[in-house]
C-alpha cells in the first residue's frame, strides 16, 4: 500500500502546479519518504506522532500565555478608552513613558524598567 501511495504521489506531482500548497505537501512527503515509512520496517515504532504532539502542547500553550502575562498586570490600571492598546494584535511591550515588566536574566525576578 505504501508503494502504491509513493507511485501515486510521484505521478500526481507532475500534474500539480509548482508553488501550490498541494505541490508543497507532495514534495514534503516525497522528500521525507524514508522517514515517513520507517514504521513499516519496525513494528515498535508508532505510525503517527500524536504522543509527541500531545506531550509538547502544554509547553506551547504556556509559552503563548506567558507572552501576555504583563497585560493582565496592566489591565486594572489601563484607562478604558485605551483598552484596545492591550489587544494581542496591537500589543507591544514598549509603550512610551510606561512601566513595562522585564524579566531580569541575572536573578529572574520581575523588575520594572521605564521605557522612553
Amino acid at each position: 500500500m505504501a508503494d502504491a501511495l509513493h507511485t501515486w504521489l510521484r505521478l500526481h506531482r507532475q500534474k500539480v502546479p509548482s508553488g501550490s500548497a498541494t505541490a508543497e505537501a507532495i514534495d514534503y512527503s516525497l522528500g521525507r519518504w524514508a522517514a515517513l515509512t520507517r514504521y513499516l520496517d519496525d513494528g515498535a515504532l508508532p505510525a503517527d506522532n500524536n504522543w509527541a504532539e500531545n506531550s509538547i502542547r502544554p509547553i506551547a500553550l504556556a509559552r503563548n500565555n506567558w507572552l501576555f502575562k504583563d497585560v493582565l498586570e496592566w489591565l486594572p490600571t489601563q484607562p478604558s478608552h485605551r483598552a484596545a492598546e492591550l489587544l494581542p494584535h496591537r500589543w507591544t511591550p514598549q509603550h512610551e513613558g510606561r512601566s513595562v515588566p522585564v524579566v531580569s536574566s541575572a536573578n529572574r525576578e520581575l523588575v520594572f524598567a521605564l521605557r522612553a
